[in-house]
């Protein structure tokens, strides 16, 4: 018997594998995200905050707008502005106490504070474009009162009442928002003073609410919701 067709049918069949991995090697893959059946992620906008600085405004700029906001993607689509990150600050200002926290002795009346921490407002991303809804934010004050922040809304995360009221957010287009501390559906413009970071099972501290009026545009300027 002849040896050669058998080896011939061996080299054929090495020679289709080869080119079979070839082939496999050069074809272009789908997406980890395509492959599972996820949609693609949206990447993280950044943008820029610019202050109205109107005359009696509680929030306002310290040399100008603020680039360097992020509008995430495929999160909440929260906005946030860290400023101690771009070494810049905003002025807080605070009049006389509304409403002062039971055993308070401590809170805080006319100051004026240079804070270098995060300002926050949840969701922006989700207004639709045309309308206004409203959302919660904060601002902490950072190294000039540490372990302290200002919350737009009635109680901090761990559900401790701070009285302050929710922010207004129009979607004025796909890549501006105008946001301002009052609206029609909510013209109180009143902010909670609350400690953080403390010991023990209760960790937050209601202080005193104040009115902090302001007003600012979110403006993107890199990979804007299209």
């Amino acid at each position: 018997m002849s040896l050669i067709p058998i080896r011939a049918s061996v080299l054929g069949q090495t020679l289709s594998f080869a080119l079979l991995v070839g082939a496999l090697a050069v074809a272009p893959m789908a997406p980890v995200d395509a492959q599972k059946g996820k949609p693609p992620s949206t990447p993280d906008s950044t943008a820029t905050v610019t202050f109205a600085d109107a005359i009696g405004d509680g929030l306002t700029s310290v040399g100008g707008s603020y680039p360097g906001a992020v509008v995430f993607g495929n999160s909440s689509g929260d906005l946030r502005l860290d400023l101690g990150a771009s070494g810049r600050a905003i002025q807080v200002s605070l009049g006389a106490p509304l409403t002062i926290g039971a055993n308070v002795l401590d809170a805080p009346n006319g100051a004026t504070y240079l804070t270098d921490a995060v300002l926050f407002i949840d969701a922006i991303r989700g207004v639709p474009v045309g309308s206004t809804q409203i959302r919660v934010g904060r601002i902490g004050l950072g190294t000039a009162y540490p372990n302290h922040a200002l919350g737009f809304r009635v109680t901090t995360s761990s559900g401790i009442a701070i009285y302050g009221t929710d922010v207004c957010v129009t979607r004025v287009s796909l890549s501006v928002w105008d946001i301002a501390s009052s609206c029609v559906a909510e013209p109180s413009d009143t902010a909670g003073l609350f400690e953080e970071n403390l010991k023990g099972k209760i960790n937050q501290r209601f202080k005193a609410n104040y009115t902090v009026p302001f007003a600012f545009t979110v403006t993107c300027t890199a990979n804007c919701p299209q």
